[in-house]
């Protein structure tokens, strides 16, 4: 498929089913295919047609009704595929283009975000059939939401962080900011929760390290060499980290 500034997202597997979003420059579809084999399975165009068809998100699964759905977040909307046929369940019209968090999911909510310009996030009641605009939508919130860092949930708290170094905490069931701060520095990583604390890595390798919880808390910073805009890793008890230059592990000589 012909992609935009090329492929942003990254293909999900479930089940022995590799689901791939290809939102490309024209003739948008979602593709289902068998990772023993490399058969394809499925191939889905889009059903919502877009002003700018190109996206970069990355689908998420969700097993709704003893039934796993793909969930796959595009241009002006938002839909949900049956796993095994690729059948459209349903969908959620909002206006947007170049998604690129991946959802996540909170109890039988969706989380996504439905634009690049004008970010905003959605809470979306899973389920339905159809267009479910009008019913399954929970919660909106504008203010602060990321156009390319994705959201990371802790129990009940959803923390996100804005492409601007605007950072927020937020009730996942409900939207209800419990506290939002400027840190300035540009974002292209997803912030990262480890050890009851939340990780920010700008885009010029400065740290921002945060308590977990309802009060904003500054615990410490520091600074890293290199362009930072991947995501870093935790794998048991190390810190993997690639910048524009290298790929190094870090690890905590007190665990």
């Amino acid at each position: 498929y012909p992609p935009m500034h090329g492929s942003g997202g990254s293909p999900v597997l479930h089940d022995g089913v590799l689901v791939i979003i290809c939102d490309g420059s024209s003739d948008p579809f979602v593709v289902a295919i068998e990772a023993s084999s490399g058969k394809q399975l499925w191939k889905r165009p889009r059903s919502v047609e877009a002003r700018i068809s190109h996206s970069f998100g990355t689908a998420a699964i969700a097993t709704v009704d003893g039934r796993a759905q793909v969930i796959a977040p595009g241009p002006e909307h938002l839909a949900a595929y049956d796993l095994t046929s690729g059948e459209e369940l349903w969908q959620v019209r909002a206006p947007g283009w170049s998604v690129v968090p991946v959802p996540i999911f909170y109890r039988d909510l969706v989380i996504y975000n439905r634009d690049y310009d004008n970010p905003e996030l959605l809470a979306v009641r899973l389920g339905g059939r159809g267009d479910v605009t009008d019913t399954h939508v929970v919660w909106r919130l504008k203010r602060g939401a990321p156009s390319t860092p994705t959201p990371v949930l802790v129990g009940d708290e959803l923390y996100f962080v804005s492409d601007k170094g605007v950072v927020t905490c937020a009730d996942a069931a409900t939207g209800e900011v419990h506290w939002t701060e400027r840190i300035g520095g540009n974002y292209s990583a997803s912030p990262l929760a480890f050890d009851d604390r939340l990780l920010l890595l700008d885009e010029d390798g400065h740290a921002t390290w945060l308590a977990l919880g309802k009060e904003y808390r500054v615990l410490g910073t520091n600074d890293v060499t290199g362009r930072t805009l991947a995501t870093p890793a935790f794998v048991d008890g190390a810190m993997y980290l690639r910048t524009d230059k290298t790929l190094t592990k870090y690890v905590d000589p007190n665990r």
